[in-house]
């Protein structure tokens, strides 16, 4: 086990996350998709990861990993996919284009170039070739033989499965791009055909994709056949044994009970990434008392969680919200961040929509689009999805 504070991990650097492991290996073996959904820094990443290792550990499978969050058109995407396949995959979907009419020879000699490349011990498939100027014209060919690669499993060849991480992403940055929706519901209409044909798939995202969807005024049916891992902290168990487990590694031989309480009293939520970021810090102190763990999170841990958090919140905030709504938003998650429960109820949210002449409905059901508030039954009202966004309006001198 190592200290890595950032990366996605796997093998045994990996822990706590063997149910959502699990269910995702055995929903992509039975050909079924997965959504995984959660916040920045939680181990969207490293499911991904973590999976794609035992799929391939396990064998039968052929399993690709695509990180598509700075990627700008479909030719990249296309591209990414083809540079992600192995060997045998390319040479089966060339001779699936071979039968096709109408691709382009520019795409065959650079299938071709990439072919001889990777024998020869050379490099991936080459990101220079242009897509965009003649996609529709070729898109259809390419996307059915795809569907064909992925039904080969049906006449004894391997299944495919697809790891996209950051899909959101990928998608806010096509329309920032070009402001056309239409390039997104091509992505989006040619990745559910190619469910559709047998290539299961989980797709990973920090940025909610249902919300960005209805912006746009995109029907969620596209997605709706997705089965949905949200990913949470850790518990207070699973956060004490890592806590304990990385000091062991960092060779704190002064940590004990006491230690670890403090550490973990200084955090919002037991995010892994928080108690690596700190561990990380403290493994060159002499000694970690209370007070040094304090002086750490307060100079070294808290200006990062601003950084990856805070201001995420904020662009999420504007992004979703315009003018008098968001003022209104913004009252029910202050009133929600003064509360130890983080709860409201919704008589509460009904005042203040009021008063602010809102639609009540509509002002939360942006705020769980946005993830910030959840339905919470046992109050007939709503809570926050994390202790983080207490912190997070506190800072923002709302509470």
């Amino acid at each position: 086990m190592r200290i890595v504070a950032g990366p996605p991990v796997k093998g045994q650097d990996f822990m706590f996350r063997d149910r959502e492991v699990r269910l995702a290996k055995r929903s992509l073996l039975d050909g079924s998709s997965l959504l995984v959904k959660g916040w920045r820094r939680i181990g969207k990443s490293s499911l991904l990861i973590e999976t794609r290792r035992q799929l391939e550990e396990d064998g039968g499978v052929t399993s690709l990993y695509i990180d598509v969050q700075e990627l700008q058109s479909i030719s990249e995407f296309f591209t990414a996919f083809l540079n992600a396949l192995p060997q045998n995959k390319l040479q089966q979907l060339r001779g699936f284009w071979d039968g096709a009419k109408r691709l382009p020879g520019k795409l065959m000699d650079a299938i071709q170039r990439r072919i001889r490349s990777a024998n020869a011990g050379g490099g991936g498939f080459e990101a220079g070739v242009e897509f965009d100027k003649d996609i529709r014209d070729y898109w259809e060919p390419l996307k059915a033989s795809v569907e064909m690669l992925a039904r080969e499993h049906l006449n004894g060849g391997t299944r495919i499965v697809l790891l996209i991480d950051e899909l959101p992403f990928f998608l806010e940055n096509m329309h920032r791009r070009t402001e056309n929706v239409d390039d997104i519901r091509l992505v989006l209409a040619t990745l559910r055909a190619w469910r559709n044909a047998g290539l299961a798939m989980a797709v990973a995202g920090s940025v909610s994709i249902e919300a960005f969807l209805e912006d746009l005024k995109i029907e969620g049916l596209v997605i709706n056949d997705l089965t949905r891992i949200d990913l949470q902290p850790l518990s207070e168990t699973e956060a004490v044994a890592f806590t304990e487990a990385l000091a062991g590694v960092a060779g704190l031989g002064d940590w004990n009970e006491a230690s670890t309480t403090a550490l973990l009293g200084e955090l919002p939520d037991h995010f892994p990434f928080f108690i690596q970021t700190a561990m990380n810090f403290l493994r060159v102190e002499e000694h970690a008392t209370p007070e040094v763990i304090a002086e750490i999170f307060e100079n070294q841990v808290q200006p990062q969680i601003f950084a990856s958090f805070y201001q995420q919140f904020d662009e999420r905030l504007e992004r979703r919200f315009d003018g008098d709504l968001r003022k209104t938003a913004e009252t029910v998650l202050n009133t929600m961040a003064s509360r130890a429960d983080g709860k409201i109820t919704n008589a509460e949210i009904n005042t203040i929509c009021e008063a602010a002449g809102q639609d009540p409905l509509r002002v939360t059901r942006r705020l769980e689009l946005a993830e910030f508030i959840r339905t919470d039954l046992k109050s007939s009202g709503f809570r926050l999805v994390q202790n983080l966004l207490k912190t997070w309006r506190r800072a923002r001198g709302g509470v």
